[in-house]
């Protein structure tokens, strides 16, 4: 994918996939959302060696087509990451064509347009590899983000009460679809 560019009022964002060399960045914004009890499904701070195994694998997801991930970058920081991953291998299970998405935004570039931009790439991207529903579940109280999903047609279709910590209480997961035609 060519890299996308576009200018806010935080400066200048580029999403484009993401890298082996994103392993430093990928830590530091992890462990920051954490920090942070963002609403986000990993509790335990990562190590770098843990961070560098798990970029590796979403680069080689990326590059088999078994899913896809893209960074958001002002200069040289990481400031959000989206993917996606593929329920089963193209052409090896009855699965293959549904994905599970996920998104994140550091917290100063919330509110400013680098999820719909995120969006856009990483549903385009999905439907180019042949996903035709794509999924995703996110936390009951994260309404920013579900306002965001509505809007781009994701649809509820469950939920899986308290079953996840979220600022220190158990909260509700929501499950949403969007098929992509």
């Amino acid at each position: 994918m060519k890299p996308i560019k576009f200018q806010t009022t935080k400066g200048e964002i580029t999403i484009r996939e993401i890298r082996f060399s994103d392993a430093k960045s990928f830590q530091k914004d992890l462990n920051t959302l954490i920090s942070e009890n963002a609403l986000f499904n990993t509790m335990s701070p990562l190590s770098l060696n843990a961070a560098k195994k798990e970029v590796q694998h979403r680069v080689s997801a990326t590059r088999a087509k078994t899913g896809a991930n893209f960074v958001a970058m002002c200069g040289d920081q990481m400031i959000g990451l989206t993917g996606f991953a593929r329920k089963g291998m193209p052409g090896k299970k009855r699965t293959a064509f549904i994905a599970d998405m996920g998104i994140w935004i550091e917290k100063e570039f919330r509110g400013i347009g680098i999820a719909s931009k995120m969006m856009i790439v990483v549903l385009d991207d999905a439907k180019k590899k042949g996903i035709k529903i794509m999924t995703l579940d996110c936390f009951a109280c994260n309404k920013p983000a579900i306002k965001l999903y509505k809007r781009f047609g994701f649809k509820k279709f469950g939920i899986l009460p308290k079953c996840a910590v979220a600022n220190g209480k158990m909260n509700d997961l929501v499950y949403m679809y969007k098929p992509l035609g």
